[in-house]
């Protein structure tokens, strides 16, 4: 189980979220840190993939508590009725949680590639993603 401190900004919000689908066994777990980029929606994108409708939904369910332990109200939520894709919104972090078809078909990273891109690493620290996956998040 994460110790998880109370995210102080938008950069540890989306670290903290990274950390729960980790935890929870999502798969290519990638931070976009759009910051630095015009007119885009927020500030950073978590995006993950998860094996099943009930996986997206656990893992969600674990987001929205762990706002809720934190203080940070209760953020805009879409998609736990069809389970294929789910969107948390915290207004300044903006979570995907998608089933690969999903995923694939959508191609968030390509949408962004201006993006940087982002992993929580072993050591729990959100770190520069290397030049090679993000070549392979790019070619999906």
């Amino acid at each position: 189980m994460l110790n998880l401190k109370k995210p102080k900004d938008s950069r540890s919000l989306a670290k903290t979220m990274a950390q729960i689908a980790n935890q929870k066994l999502a798969r290519e777990v990638v931070v976009l840190n759009m910051s630095e980029i015009e007119h885009t929606p927020c500030d950073f994108f978590v995006v993950c993939t998860c094996e099943t409708d009930n996986h997206i939904r656990s893992t969600a369910d674990d987001m929205m508590r762990a706002s809720k332990d934190f203080g940070l109200g209760k953020p805009r939520s879409e998609g736990f009725t069809a389970g294929e894709w789910i969107v948390i919104d915290f207004f300044n972090v903006v979570v995907h949680l998608m089933l690969e078809p999903t995923r694939k078909h959508y191609k968030l990273e390509n949408l962004w590639g201006d993006s940087k891109f982002l992993e929580v690493n072993e050591n729990e620290r959100l770190v520069n993603l290397d030049k090679e996956k993000v070549k392979s998040y790019l070619a999906n």
